[in-house]
């Protein structure tokens, strides 16, 4: 299932309307984010023992990212018209 996730998210394929799904999706990608644009503002003030937290967070911070992208990309997109209505949470 992890695998499935993961594949979908770096397709950009991990798409909902659900509310709350999109909103969950959201809080994980600020919360997964948050210590890789943290060690990128200690960065930016010469603070260089940042580096090594931020080269550690990169893999996580990735993850996160395309959380974000992907919901983005769920408010923008509209649902495939040959979409069926099944009961299923993604499309």
């Amino acid at each position: 299932m992890q695998g499935l996730i993961l594949r979908l998210l770096f397709t950009g394929k991990f798409r909902t309307h659900n509310p709350v799904y999109l909103f969950v999706m959201l809080i994980i990608g600020i919360f997964v984010s948050l210590p890789l644009f943290a060690s990128l503002l200690g960065l930016w003030q010469s603070q260089w023992d940042f580096l090594l937290s931020s080269m550690l967070y990169t893999p996580f911070s990735v993850i996160g990212i395309a959380f974000l992208v992907n919901v983005v990309a769920s408010l923008t997109a509209k649902k495939p018209q040959t979409a069926e209505n099944n009961g299923n949470a993604f499309f």
